[in-house]
């Protein structure tokens, strides 16, 4: 069996080698149609072989990144509504923030400006009169 296929394979080289010589034709200038002897066997000549690329030598995958999880997105939520709670509790904050002695004389509404309400309501104001389109334009927009 062994020498059965240990001939084979050296017949078939031989006849390469023979088909590469005897079928040598002169170079020429444009692509044939049909296919010659030549670049049938060109496959099985070993010096055209090159190294197979590996899968890990390319360039590696572009990392994407994901987009956060509704859990996450809901501890986010949770935590920005706590630091907010805090915010608006804080005993800090009903007090004026210049270091300057407070006198009894200042009225008690003068207090209250910068105090622990003031932070949770805005005063309100009033509308301006529309007049003209230009008016209208100049008022403020919403972010």
């Amino acid at each position: 069996m062994r020498t059965k296929v240990l001939t084979f394979f050296a017949s078939l080289t031989i006849a390469s080698m023979i088909a590469a010589t005897s079928f040598a034709q002169p170079p020429m200038t444009g692509r044939s149609e049909s296919k010659g002897v030549g670049e049938w066997l060109a496959p099985l000549n070993p010096i055209t072989w090159t190294m197979p690329k590996m899968p890990w030598a390319g360039e590696p995958a572009r990392i994407k990144k994901k987009s956060p999880s509704t859990m996450s997105k809901v501890n986010q939520s949770a935590k920005e509504g706590w630091s907010k709670t805090k915010r608006a509790l804080d005993p800090t904050r009903m007090f004026k923030s210049d270091n300057k002695p407070q006198t009894p004389t200042k009225p008690m509404s003068n207090q209250n400006e910068n105090g622990f309400f003031s932070g949770l309501f805005k005063p309100r104001e009033e509308p301006k009169e529309i007049r003209t389109v230009n008016d209208f334009l100049n008022q403020p927009q919403l972010k």
